[in-house]
C-alpha cells in the first residue's frame, strides 16, 4: 500500500494513504494551525488529536468525533473532512459562494479547462503501466475534487449571470 508521508513532531515520518480520511483529518488539523491549536479548539490532548491523523495499525480506527470536525471546520472556514465524507458516499459538497459569481465566466471556464487537463494528464500517467495504484487513485481523487470544485464555482457564476435582470 502506497502512502504519503507527513513529518511528525519529533521528525519521524508518518505515512498516510493518499486521499484517505486520515489524510483529510490531517489537512484539517494543519488548516487550523497544527496539533497544538487543534487540541486547544477541541479541548482534547495533543496526543489524542494526533491519533486522528495517525494511520498506523494502532490508530487506524481512531477518527475525529463529529462535534470536533464541526468545530475545527468552523475555525478553518473549510469543510475538509465533511467534503471527504460526502465524496466517499458519492455526493459533492460544494460551498455556495456568491463572491465567485463576481468573477468572469470566461476566467472560470479557463480554470475548469485547466483542472480538467491536469486531471486527464495525471490519469494518462497513472494508466501508463496498465493499472492504477492505490497512491495514484488517491491523487486522482484529489485532482477530480479540485476539478469539481472549480466546476461548481463556475456554475455559481453562470447561475448569477442567468438570474441578472436584463436592462
Amino acid at each position: 500500500m502506497t502512502r504519503q508521508k507527513s513529518q511528525g513532531r519529533n521528525g519521524l515520518v508518518k505515512p498516510r494513504r493518499a486521499g484517505s480520511l486520515k489524510e483529510a483529518q490531517e489537512a484539517l488539523i494543519n488548516r487550523v494551525g497544527g496539533l497544538d491549536r487543534a487540541a486547544e479548539l477541541a479541548s482534547r490532548g495533543r496526543s489524542t488529536v494526533q491519533r486522528y491523523s495517525d494511520d498506523s495499525d494502532d490508530h487506524r480506527d481512531c477518527h475525529m468525533p463529529v462535534h470536533i470536525v464541526r468545530m475545527l471546520e468552523l475555525d478553518a472556514d473549510e469543510a475538509i473532512v465533511s467534503r471527504w465524507l460526502a465524496a466517499e458516499r458519492g455526493y459533492l459538497l460544494h460551498r455556495a459562494c456568491p463572491e465567485a459569481a463576481e468573477e468572469s465566466i470566461e476566467r472560470g471556464s479557463a480554470d475548469l479547462a485547466k483542472e480538467a487537463s491536469a486531471y486527464f494528464a495525471n490519469l494518462a500517467a497513472a494508466m501508463a503501466d496498465g493499472k492504477i495504484s492505490t497512491k495514484e487513485a488517491g491523487l486522482l481523487l484529489q485532482g477530480l475534487d479540485r476539478w469539481l470544485t472549480v466546476g461548481m464555482a463556475l456554475r455559481a457564476r453562470l447561475a448569477a449571470a442567468r438570474d441578472q435582470e436584463e436592462v
